[in-house]
């Protein structure tokens, strides 16, 4: 698994966290902790990332989802160390603030240093959910000074931090977390490839990537959206671009576990299609309902 494919799945399935925890064999009683989550259904996608970086593990989060998840200091540091110039969406800028929290983890702590810490606990991830307690809450606990500039200092890297060119395996690893392959539209049979993610420029890179222009449809996800969060789709629904960009893509650049067994039967389905002139009308619907019961069968796995 190569490295700028994890990139890429980080960036769409990751969280790099920051948190402070209670820890009476500490002095100062709190302990920081920096965490990077992976959250996906197919537990062998999660054991093969497991394997390539050599460190963390694998937990059950519910009853249908696992995250891959590496949470302690010299986890942290092998993160920055190998990801720290291969991120593009917000992973680029929170990788920034990690590597920034990994210096302060190495200090002897004091109170001044887990004001820092928690000031980036509230700088890191802005898109996310907000927290339970307020950050002035934890300075009170501290009893340090809440620092408006440092906030500012922290969130204005997300605005500094450009995207940077993403490659084939970057790509693939984006899609193997945020990307659907489809074989319907609208009840009519039309194998589609669908991207939905809540970063729009992200979704711009890969449609550049791929030299979409306006030929694919880009808009707010309805389905996705919440109520403070919106999220964005990318669907290519043209068989021609099926046929001739993201399945050659693809084939380059595979996939991994359920989500590469999707492309393969959402492949024989876009085949299919530019075949379908040499077969008889009875044999071309057998061959899509079966292509359809393989592919129900394994969305239930």
């Amino acid at each position: 698994m190569d490295l700028d494919f994890l990139a890429g799945l980080i960036d769409a399935d990751g969280s790099l966290l920051l948190s402070l925890d209670k820890c009476s064999e500490n002095r100062l009683g709190y302990r920081p902790k920096l965490v990077l989550d992976i959250t996906n259904t197919d537990t062998s996608l999660l054991d093969m990332v497991q394997e390539r970086l050599g460190f963390g593990r694998v937990v059950k989060t519910s009853a249908t989802t696992f995250a891959y998840r590496a949470n302690t200091h010299r986890d942290a540091r092998k993160i920055v160390e190998l990801f720290a110039d291969r991120f593009s969406g917000s992973a680029k800028a929170e990788i920034k603030l990690w590597r920034h929290a990994v210096s302060l983890v190495t200090r002897v702590a004091t109170p001044q240093v887990l004001s820092d810490f928690v000031h980036l606990m509230y700088g890191i991830n802005t898109k996310g959910k907000q927290r339970r307690r307020g950050i002035e809450e934890w300075l009170d606990e501290l009893e340090c000074e809440y620092q408006p500039d440092y906030i500012q200092t922290v969130e204005s890297l997300y605005l500094s931090s450009p995207l940077i060119d993403v490659n084939g395996q970057y790509i693939s690893g984006y899609c193997q977390g945020d990307g659907s392959f489809n074989l319907a539209n609208k009840k009519r049979y039309q194998p589609n490839f669908t991207l939905t993610d809540a970063d729009r420029d992200v979704l711009d890179l890969i449609a550049g990537y791929f030299n979409l222009g306006d030929k694919s449809v880009f808009g707010v996800d309805p389905k996705t959206s919440e109520k403070n969060k919106i999220c964005y789709r990318l669907q290519v629904t043209r068989f021609e671009l099926c046929r001739k960009v993201i399945v050659p893509h693809f084939d380059r650049f595979p996939l991994y576990g359920r989500q590469q067994e999707r492309y393969r039967l959402w492949r024989e389905a876009v085949l299919l299609q530019e075949s379908k002139l040499n077969c008889t009308r009875v044999e071309y619907r057998q061959k899509v309902e079966y292509i359809r019961k393989r592919f129900k069968d394994l969305k239930e796995v």
